[in-house]
């Protein structure tokens, strides 16, 4: 969670020491160049979009090489295709600014700083305009005023994140919002998302009418015929019967969506049990946590709970606390463009409701209420910011018993 000032810039100089190796062998550098040179002669902008990061290998390999002025021309015809790089634009702008080009430079470092969703990319970029950035958070005491909630980072989290919940919550619940930094403990990671997608397709697989087509399509895809004991074979031979389903159907979609549910997944790593998270830190609290007061844990962890396949988060009101997970919500999961607003907005409505369990509020069955159960991101994304009536008027009785 903490972030020095000499940390702003490693990250440039941790590519640097990654890709030097690639200056060892002309032979190397040529078979980049030619990637490269591939992807931007080609004519498809979607498939070349997907391929940029060829071109963006063989700009940091000259770079290293010293050719700052050939690597430019690389790192801003490579932007091209795929603009949201927001660290490639980083670089570009450091590159830029060597060159003289200092108004160019400042405009890829301002979009960095307004874009970003996290700490490692807005310090580089506050750096590079000569802007504060507080990199940590600090312990504060708890308040006398009860009832008071405290924000416990718990893992690698996003300060500027944490900070920025911290404001909304005492706007939104006039109370005070502390950080709270106890040790916890984390248990090991209790679950493997890829497997439990992988269960998930082996269930139709194994019935009868499902049976034999998946024989033929793991021969057509040369599987062993123990394919079903592999997970990344059970997903292959998914995936064949959905695309032999779409092209018979000329309906993509269900194709699509498979895809991206499971590039996701490859990208979450393992999954903790939520309650489990929720009572470690609890226990790491015990004997501070005065009565009528709540905390929230806020991590990156990602988090399921019973049969589900993740939560967003939990809160026990008997536990005077809840925990939330953001992983979800961030662009670098999802695919998506960086986005800070949106990544604060997801982050916050998920914060009201984890919060309301804590403090006892009951649940909302308004769809557009900020504390509305979701189902999925999308649903998640359809709340607004606001808390329906009933919430606050919920929000007031816990917060306030005696009136």
């Amino acid at each position: 969670m903490r972030l020095s000032s000499s940390l702003a810039s490693a990250g440039v100089l941790i590519i640097l020491l990654t890709v030097s190796s690639f200056a060892a062998s002309d032979a190397q550098l040529k078979q980049m160049k030619d990637a490269a040179d591939k992807v931007l002669a080609d004519t498809d902008n979607v498939r070349a979009s997907k391929n940029a990061g060829a071109i963006f290998d063989y700009a940091s390999a000259l770079e290293v090489l010293g050719h700052t002025n050939a690597a430019l021309v690389y790192l801003e015809r490579g932007l091209v295709y795929s603009p949201w790089r927001l660290e490639e634009q980083l670089n570009c702008a450091r590159l830029l600014r060597g060159a003289g080009r200092h108004q160019s430079a400042d405009e890829k470092a301002r979009l960095v700083l307004q874009r970003a969703e996290t700490d490692a990319l807005l310090a580089r970029s506050s750096e590079m305009l000569g802007q504060p950035f507080v990199g940590s958070l600090k312990t504060e005491p708890w308040p006398d005023a009860r009832p008071s909630l405290a924000l416990v980072p718990i893992g690698d989290v996003d300060v500027w994140l944490v900070r920025t919940l911290q404001s909304n919550l005492i706007s939104s619940f006039r109370i005070p919002v502390v950080i709270r930094q106890p040790t916890v403990r984390l248990p090991a990671a209790n679950r493997d998302p890829v497997k439990v997608l992988a269960d998930r397709c082996r269930e139709p697989l194994k019935k009868s009418q499902f049976k034999s087509k998946a024989g033929d399509a793991a021969r057509r895809l040369s599987l062993a015929p123990s394919y079903m004991e592999d997970d990344a074979a059970v997903l292959k031979v998914f995936r064949q019967l959905l695309r032999e389903e779409s092209e018979n159907k000329k309906d993509p979609e269900a194709l699509r969506q498979f895809d991206e549910e499971v590039q996701v997944t490859r990208k979450l790593g393992k999954q903790w049990k939520a309650d489990e998270v929720l009572a470690e830190t609890s226990r790491a609290l015990s004997g501070e946590l005065p009565a009528g007061n709540a905390y929230l844990a806020i991590t990156r962890l990602d988090m399921f709970a019973g049969e589900s396949r993740y939560v967003f988060g939990v809160g026990d009101s008997r536990a005077q606390g809840a925990v939330m997970s953001y992983l979800r919500f961030t662009a670098a999961l999802l695919g998506q463009p960086p986005d800070r607003e949106r990544l604060s907005k997801r982050a916050y409505k998920q914060a009201l409701s984890s919060v309301g369990f804590a403090f006892g509020v009951p649940r909302c069955s308004h769809p557009v209420c900020a504390r509305a159960y979701p189902n999925s991101l999308e649903e998640h994304d359809a709340k607004g910011i606001e808390l329906c009536e009933l919430c606050e008027q919920s929000f007031k009785k816990a917060l306030n018993p005696k009136q």
